[in-house]
């Protein structure tokens, strides 16, 4: 059973494209042409301001980290080589990133008063 875009192919007389969305002819999409006849057409419909494409997949990275998502699945997705790239970029956007550190630490210094007690002052002669 043939996909669409083999099928479309076979008729064209060519092999299938390794693209999700070819053009016509089997190529990439000139992103010039999606940016004015696609991409600009469906900002104005939505009464959206304009945006560059690449902003969908940061939306895509933000939202999935705010609901939670595991970073090292938003690398995957995003197909960043290392999770330090995916960090670098969006760990400002996890839940909580630091709430948990800073709770660690002021349990700490609760429990032992010594840490955060001004420490007496020490004379020193030469």
């Amino acid at each position: 059973r043939l996909t669409l875009q083999e099928a479309e192919a076979a008729l064209a007389g060519r092999p299938p494209a390794p693209w999700l969305f070819p053009s016509p002819t089997g190529e990439p999409w000139d992103d010039r042409w999606i940016r004015w006849h696609v991409w600009r057409p469906l900002l104005r419909r939505g009464g959206l301001r304009h945006r560059g494409m690449h902003q969908l997949r940061h939306s895509y990275a933000s939202l999935l980290l705010a609901a939670g998502a595991h970073p090292k699945y938003v690398q995957e997705q995003l197909g960043h080589a290392s999770i330090q790239v995916t960090l670098d970029v969006y760990s400002h956007i996890l839940p909580g990133t630091f709430a948990a550190q800073v709770a660690a630490l002021d349990d700490a210094t609760s429990r032992n008063p010594r840490a955060t007690s001004t420490p007496e002052p020490v004379e020193i002669t030469l």
